[in-house]
This record gives C-alpha cells, structure tokens and sequence, in this order.
C-alpha cells in the first residue's frame, strides 16, 4: 500500500489530540498518529475500539489457532441462539458456520477479540457493510461482549478521545485560502464540544483537502444530550479550488455536506 504520508502536500498538525493530551503530536515516520510507521491508517470500530490496519480485513485477519477458530465459532453459535432475531443478519440467515474474520485483539485487562461478519449469509466481509461482535476472553475462553450494527470504522490514534462531524458552515470558496466548518458531536455525550475541542489535523494534496478535528471523550455516565454545533475556521496552505473537501471522522473519509 502506498503511504499516505508520501502524497501529503502539507500536514498541519495541532499541539494537541485533545484537550489534555500529553501524546506527541506526531507519527513516528513524522506522519498522522493513527498510521503505522509504513503509512498505512490505523482504525478502530468506535472509539473504544482495538486498532487494527484496514488491510487485515483483505488478508483473512488474525493467525488464530485451530482451537482458537473452534471458539469463535462456539461463540457465535451461541450468540444465534440466545439472541435470535436481534443476532447479526447472517448468523439469522444460516444454522452453520458463518464465514468471518477477526481484526484485533485488546490486551489485558481488556481481552476483547474483534471479529467482523458478512452484512448477510455467504456474502463476503467488507469492512464498510461488516457486522461487530465483539468476543470477550477474560475468563479463558470466548464470550459474546457486545455485538449489533456495523464497525463505523474510524482513524484510531492512541490515547482516549473522539471524532467530531465536519459538515460546511457555508458553500466553500474555491478561492479562498480558509473555510468555515460546523463541527458536532459523532457520539452520544453529554459534555459540551465546544470546551473539549482539540486542535485539527488537515491533510492537503492535490485532489482533496482531508479535516480531522479530534476531541476529548466524556468520562463517566453519559446523558446523550443534544448540543448546539460548534463554528471554526480552517485555514489551509493554498485555497481550496477544484479540491475535494473531506470530513476524516470516518474511515474512508467522506465528503463534507
């Protein structure tokens, strides 16, 4: 895979992931905090997410062992049958083996294994459609943790923190060299965004201008309350022109509305 760093017009790099962060603000290959040192994105599944590269998911995931496989599958059998019809579509679809792939492990004390599942039975695991379950191996042998939904795959840099949307406050201006965004919450929070904040992260080359604005998660229980959106200005190296204006909160990162 191509390193992203190599294609980077201009990285500007905050002093801060988030409010309070101590972590250095740069990769080791002198690249974005969440690529390996190849250049490759790391992401997560949320934000309490294992980091895990993208192209494990290709490669047929981790190098489980045969009795570690046979776990998986005891596992999920037993998800289909406690959880009926609220179990991922294709462990509904199917009373086998579902074909899935397992992305990441967590390390103690959090032994929490990720594995990825086709959106419906014989389909293929592709990380934008794929189901999470989440195995949990505390106790020494695998157990549903948590499951429901897709991966929502996101950049994963160390440390706890969180994404904020990106969406344009206005139509850019091709030919201005700063944008207006509005930034809101990806999460269920019940902090104000607008005091947990860091600073962003613009990734510029020739095709697209790429906004990561990192923020400071919420400790302790969460209300889920709605908050007004926070207005910021973005100033890049040259204006934006033809250039495609991206929001990076999400892997792959997607075009700001």
């Amino acid at each position: 895979m191509a390193s992203l760093a190599a294609s980077v017009a201009a990285v500007l790099v905050g002093v801060t992931l988030w409010p309070g962060s101590t972590q250095d603000a740069a990769a080791p290959n002198g690249g974005l905090p969440w690529q390996t040192r190849d250049g490759e994105m790391l992401v997560r599944c949320g934000s309490s997410g294992t980091p895990f590269a993208p192209s494990i998911v290709d490669e047929g995931g981790l190098d489980l062992t045969a009795g570690e496989r046979s776990g998986v599958d005891s596992a999920l059998d037993r998800l289909r049958d406690s959880a009926g019809i609220d179990a991922p579509k294709a462990l509904q679809e199917t009373e086998g083996k579902v074909g899935w792939v397992a992305v990441a492990r967590g390390t103690s004390p959090d032994r929490v294994l990720t594995v990825l599942l086709p959106e419906t039975k014989g389909g293929s695991v592709r990380l934008a459609t794929a189901q999470l379950v989440e195995l949990d191996d505390s106790l020494g042998s695998l157990r549903t943790g948590s499951w429901g939904g897709g991966c929502g795959a996101e950049p994963a840099p160390n440390g706890a923190g969180v994404w904020a949307n990106v969406v344009a406050a206005a139509v850019p201006d091709p030919s201005a060299d700063t944008i207006r965004v509005e930034l809101s919450e990806t999460e269920c929070s019940s902090g104000d965004l607008d005091k947990r904040l860091g600073e962003p992260y613009l990734v510029e080359t020739e095709e697209a201008v790429t906004v990561y604005w990192p923020a400071q998660a919420v400790s302790g229980g969460a209300l889920c309350m709605g908050h007004p959106t926070v207005k910021r200005t973005v100033t890049l190296a040259r204006p934006l022109g033809d250039r495609e204006l991206l929001d990076g909160s999400r892997y792959p990162a997607r075009r700001v509305q």
